[in-house]
């Protein structure tokens, strides 16, 4: 409702709707048809409104009505009122369908191929009207974002768990070992971690490398070995261009060997795989949040109906 700001009485958006009505066909009966109400009914909120405003908007004739000079100055600005209403209650209910409005999404996964960009490639085409912003970080930090209220929600690695979250599993990826091109191991099928307990592992302090670091030294202990992981103060691209030229081997999941770096291969990890999973803040209610959940559990269903039951044996949270 509006407020006649004179008199500090009250406007109705019906009684402005009834107005223009009035005033596009100058003529009430026609007006009244178009609106699916009786002449008397049109008729008794016209006048209620020229006796609330205190002036008349029509001037009555044998054929019909005509605007005044002041009616005519308020349809105007009726009609703006009315189309700025229109679109905030429909921008409202937009928003609350999840077809509008910004989703922050944090990430640690490339985009660059596999399921995660299926599914943003999905997400987009369905909904063009909502912004989505993407965070590259590690899981403490998007963890920390989530309970700042800074992300929506977060895809991570492993099976992460957190205070005041929900969580659920998505997909799992192979585990890759990137090598030289020159390495013994390059022109071999699936390697087993055995073979790789004299290598010299390289990773990033930029995530996820110090989850492969923490990752590598866990399994490789577990075998009775000190395994050599070294630092590197460089990117993915750094590092995979430092594989090419022998300075070490590295791990990388099967979505990143999308992207191909002169002089790399790869080659699975034995019964390695990483399972992914999308978590987010319990009481958290953005509607294009809901609808992004949604589509990631029903396309994860679809991608492992397609590519059979996932085996998590090994992964970052293990």
């Amino acid at each position: 409702m509006l407020q006649a700001t004179s008199r500090e009485q009250t406007v109705e958006l019906l009684d402005l709707k009834y107005l223009l009505a009035g005033a596009e066909a100058l003529n009430l009966t026609a007006a009244a048809s178009a609106l699916g109400v009786t002449v008397s009914t049109l008729s008794r909120r016209i006048k209620g409104l020229e006796n609330e405003l205190g002036v008349s908007m029509f001037e009555r004739h044998r054929g019909g009505v005509r605007l005044t000079f002041a009616g005519t100055r308020f349809v105007g600005h009726a009609r703006n009122i009315l189309i700025e209403s229109n679109l905030a209650i429909q921008t409202a209910r937009n928003m609350g369908a999840g077809s509008e409005g910004k989703l922050r999404l944090g990430i640690v996964a490339s985009i660059s191929g596999g399921f995660v960009r299926h599914l943003l490639r999905a997400w987009i085409d369905a909904h063009p009207r909502v912004h989505l912003d993407l965070v590259e970080a590690g899981p403490s930090e998007h963890l920390n974002a989530l309970v700042d209220r800074v992300l929506d929600l977060a895809i991570l690695t492993g099976m992460p768990a957190a205070t005041g979250c929900d969580s659920a599993q998505l997909w799992d990826e192979q585990i890759l070992v990137a090598l030289p091109a020159t390495h013994r191991l390059a022109s071999g099928a699936a390697i087993d971690w055995p073979l790789l307990h004299c290598e010299r592992f390289i990773v990033s302090r930029e995530p996820p490398g110090p989850e492969i670091h923490d990752y590598v030294v866990r399994n490789l202990s577990d075998l009775g070995r000190r395994p050599r992981v070294d630092y590197m103060e460089v990117a993915r691209e750094g590092l995979m261009s430092s594989v090419g030229l022998g300075l070490g081997i590295s791990l990388v999941c099967s979505s990143e060997a999308a992207v191909a770096y002169p002089d790399v291969v790869v080659r699975p990890l034995s019964g390695a795989r990483l399972p992914f999973s999308v978590i987010w803040r319990a009481e958290h209610d953005n509607p294009a949040m809901r609808r992004f959940i949604s589509l990631a559990r029903t396309m994860s269903a679809r991608h492992q109906r397609d590519t059979g039951p996932s085996q998590f044996a090994k992964h970052l949270s293990g």
